[in-house]
């Protein structure tokens, strides 16, 4: 736990009482029982664990740019303004009184820090309040010279990722930076002069997402961080469930819902894999079974589904899928040639039928709308699933889940190990938060499709709730 040696203003801050805090409160009350009391009355700000390394490098002679990559909801807006708190006692230099920068992505992430700042500013006692001037509107905040160690008139600006051509300015002592993942290079170059020639630091919080392939100055400086050569930089990483307040059993059971891969980088700091390692060498070689072969039915025995991926056109390719409901193996994958719609349809319905008529989940864009209800008139069994950009990136994902997990398995099929192979994830997420999965260009996809139709409609639920026995992974943090 932090010392409570710091700036006396520390004091007069109201922080919400909860559990955690009455706990941190007992453990200190023999020994410092004033403190303890303030703390009881919700007014000493108490840096979690988490963040202690941030709030002790404050005062490190060569480390200047410090990251913390943490899990969602682990308060790193807080802590940022408990930081801000700090950095107004840095004593002047020969550039003057300190200038500190609040900056986020966009203004609402900003404001977490900021309107944190402002709302314990006025809570203070009208003499010493009276002393912090803000202009709401511009972002500033004016601070009284001899207020803290200041001979001069302090300065806090708030800037945003928005608009990366503000980034410039006067020699800064320290950019607490929030939201870091999304925040643009462009704006970090254009602040970096400012920080250079002050010698400041930058303490910049934020999730292990939006990695771009592992060229984002969020990557690069979270990779520099943790290189022992490289004495200017530092970094670290805590996850959600390190927190107090945080419900671990939830955090586990949104693993399973939301899949590893994002799982890791929301919950567990850790950064994606990187973009295009959608189907890994290892998940391909567990579910192509050597073993396994194309199979015919079984008579009359009613144990198949399919999926089935419908061309739009162009050089795409019909793809029906089908698989044993039994063992979850795909026995049969079929790539329609391009003939006349017609005849193509008469083809697949031929196939659905010598599987006993399956049940079949069908690619619902407009052409599969047409397919759904031509197949229905030829006595098929198909059912239309919602092909929108955020429902694709979930089937992948659900099927991504499936090959990781062990659970379905396929007889060695090149055509589709070749598709899984280059397909790629984007490298940002979309406006619902996922990303999203196709073809590189000259490569098709409507066989991965097709098997991934065929995964949902086998019990995708199975794959979220279970995996392969003795294959569970545990995470920890150290």
């Amino acid at each position: 736990m932090s010392d409570f040696t710091g700036p006396a203003v520390w004091l007069l801050l109201d922080y919400p009482k909860t559990d955690w805090r009455q706990e941190i409160a007992n453990g200190i009350r023999d020994e410092n029982p004033k403190i303890a009391n303030l703390i009881d009355q919700g007014k000493v700000y108490i840096p979690l664990d988490i963040f202690q390394d941030m709030h002790e490098l404050q005062v490190h002679p060569e480390i200047r740019f410090i990251c913390k990559r943490v899990g969602r909801q682990a308060g790193k807006s807080t802590a940022q303004e408990g930081g801000v708190w700090q950095d107004l006692w840095i004593p002047d230099d020969e550039h003057g009184s300190p200038l500190i920068w609040i900056g986020a992505d966009e203004k609402t992430n900003a404001d977490k820090i900021w309107d944190k700042l402002i709302s314990h500013i006025d809570q203070l006692e009208p003499w010493f309040k009276n002393r912090f001037h803000e202009n709401k509107n511009d972002g500033i905040l004016r601070i009284d010279a001899g207020t803290f160690q200041n001979k001069w008139e302090m300065r806090i600006y708030r800037k945003t990722g928005e608009n990366p051509s503000s980034w410039v300015g006067d020699p800064l002592s320290r950019a607490r930076l929030d939201e870091s993942q999304q925040i643009p290079d462009a704006a970090i170059w254009n602040m970096m002069p400012a920080l250079q020639t002050r010698n400041g630091k930058m303490f910049a919080t934020g999730v292990a997402e939006n990695d771009h392939r592992g060229t984002t100055w969020w990557y690069s400086f979270n990779k520099r961080g943790v290189d022992p050569d490289d004495l200017e930089y530092y970094a670290s990483a805590a996850p959600s469930w390190a927190v107090p307040w945080q419900d671990k059993e939830q955090i586990e059971r949104d693993r399973e819902a939301m899949g590893d891969e994002l799982w890791l980088a929301r919950y567990a700091a850790e950064f994606p894999k990187k973009a295009g390692s959608v189907f890994p060498v290892e998940y391909r070689e567990h579910y192509f079974d050597s073993t396994l072969s194309l199979m015919e039915p079984d008579e009359g025995s009613g144990i198949y589904v399919a999926g089935l991926d419908v061309a739009s056109g162009g050089d795409d390719f019909t793809v029906l899928t089908v698989g044993d409901m039994r063992d979850r193996h795909t026995v049969f994958q079929r790539a329609y040639p391009r003939i006349e719609t017609q005849l193509q349809q008469e083809l697949v319905a031929q196939d659905i039928k010598r599987y006993g008529n399956c049940r079949v989940l069908l690619d619902g864009t407009v052409a599969g709308i047409y397919w759904t209800t031509d197949l229905k008139n030829m006595g098929c069994n198909v059912t239309p699933y919602e092909m929108s950009g955020t429902n694709k990136a979930r089937l992948i994902a659900e099927f991504q889940r499936s090959l990781e997990r062990e659970l379905i398995k396929s007889y060695r099929i090149p055509p589709l190990d070749a598709e899984m192979e280059a397909y790629e994830r984007s490298e940002n997420m979309n406006q619902y938060g996922v990303y999203s999965y196709n073809a590189p260009k000259g490569f098709h996809d409507d066989r991965v499709v097709s098997a991934a139709l065929l995964n949902h409609i086998l019990g995708a639920g199975a794959a979220v709730r279970t995996r392969a026995k003795n294959r569970k992974r545990n995470y920890a943090y150290a």
